[in-house]
């Protein structure tokens, strides 16, 4: 009798075993084509979850741009971002996967990501009669006495609101050149504008920026 139970309990630990390699098997099949099918889309279903996250954390304000002849990602990068090392943000906008693919004429969306449009927040500094009637970056002249202001990436033509954040004052400017090249200062303001915000003695004044509007390109 005991030896017939043993016979039973071998028969039942060899049925068990060949069960779960065939269920371990079955796994990992399954687990390779999942893997598979992973590999495939992975990038999009990267994209789809990084805008899901970006859905609910941040707004996107977007501005278009048509590519023109010889314009490559990293070179339309530095002209918005002042860096060609953006350019793979302007690629998940538009669902490139090369940045060889590209087309002239063709247009991408170009965006500019924020929790309440895009703000920043750090050091202003002001420039005046020093570069008064020479060429800004936008091809306009500066007028010192006009509400404009320099910026690195923002596009040209972009309209923003400056907080001084020591006083509360704010103004409207327009962004027509590029700057401030000093370290750690984040716009540099026409003198009217600086003197509007009370920083003219001061030189530099920490301060909010935030995007009113961005024009198309």
């Amino acid at each position: 009798m005991r030896k017939l139970d043993l016979t039973i309990l071998s028969t039942l630990i060899v049925i068990f075993c060949s069960v779960s390699v065939l269920v371990a098997i079955e796994y990992l099949q399954i687990m390779h084509v999942k893997n598979r099918i992973i590999a495939r889309n992975g990038r999009d279903e990267s994209r789809k979850a990084l805008k899901a996250i970006k859905s609910n954390t941040k707004k996107e304000i977007m501005t278009e741009y048509i590519v023109k002849d010889g314009d490559c990602l990293s070179g339309i990068s530095n002209k918005f971002f002042g860096s060609g090392v953006e350019w793979e943000v302007i690629a998940e906008a538009n669902n490139i996967d090369s940045p060889d693919e590209i087309q002239t004429d063709e247009r991408l969306l170009i965006p500019f990501r924020s929790s309440e449009g895009y703000f920043q927040k750090g050091t202003a500094s002001w420039y005046g009669k020093l570069f008064h009637g020479k060429e800004t970056a936008s091809g306009n002249i500066y007028d010192m006495y006009s509400y404009t202001a320099a910026h690195r990436s923002l596009p040209l033509g972009s309209k923003v609101r400056v907080t001084n954040l020591q006083n509360g004052k704010d103004i409207i400017v327009k962004i027509n050149d590029r700057g401030p090249y000093t370290k750690n200062r984040i716009i540099d303001l026409s003198y009217s504008a600086a003197k509007s915000l009370g920083i003219i003695d001061s030189g530099i004044q920490d301060v909010k920026i935030e995007v009113l509007s961005i024009p198309n390109v």
